[in-house]
């Protein structure tokens, strides 16, 4: 997070005090938060609190940004589990196939499931990477650049081929999980 030096002076002044009824200050935030598209620079409201916590970070009222309303609203386990995943805090769920279904940690059993690296990618960012599926209701699914890759490396056919393949890293996923990367891009 950064905030003006007369802020961060301002702190410093009031470290040994209880500041907790200061004045918020503005900033800004300074990282990028991987599973927040569009987070850098987002702006924040600072609240200085005693000397044995650190300030509360909190965002203007009325910001729409997904890293805001998740604050305000909270995150339920699923996602959660979702923002551990795709900061590589842990790894993706594993998945026991079980014939026609798979005990999916998050989703317990379930349909078995395709998709390209990059749609599960997406569960954890929330970024829109385009949808295209082979069949209905729940075909192989792979994101854009997958298809881009498809079609330049098939050839005439656009079949599928080992490069392609290989660029696409398919996962077997959860049929929930599946449901939930086709509703993120609105389908």
């Amino acid at each position: 997070m950064e905030v003006e030096s007369s802020a961060f002076e301002r702190y410093r002044a009031l470290y040994d005090h209880d500041a907790r009824q200061a004045p918020k200050v503005s900033g800004h935030l300074a990282n990028r938060v991987p599973v927040h598209e569009g987070s850098l620079g987002l702006p924040v409201l600072v609240q200085f609190e005693d000397r044995t916590k650190r300030p509360t970070i909190t965002f203007p009222p009325g910001s729409h940004h997904s890293f805001a309303l998740d604050q305000e609203h909270g995150i339920n386990e699923a996602r959660f589990h979702t923002i551990l995943v795709a900061t590589g805090a842990i790894d993706a769920p594993t998945l026991v196939p079980m014939a026609e279904h798979v005990e999916c940690a998050e989703h317990g059993r379930q349909d078995v499931t395709f998709a390209c690296q990059h749609l599960l990618r997406s569960l954890g960012t929330r970024e829109r990477v385009g949808f295209f599926f082979a069949s209905s209701p729940r075909g192989d699914a792979w994101c854009g650049a997958c298809e881009e890759v498809r079609i330049r490396e098939g050839g005439d056919s656009g079949d599928w081929n080992d490069r392609s393949e290989a660029f696409a890293g398919v996962k077997l996923i959860c049929g929930a999980c599946y449901d939930e990367v086709r509703r993120l891009h609105e389908l």
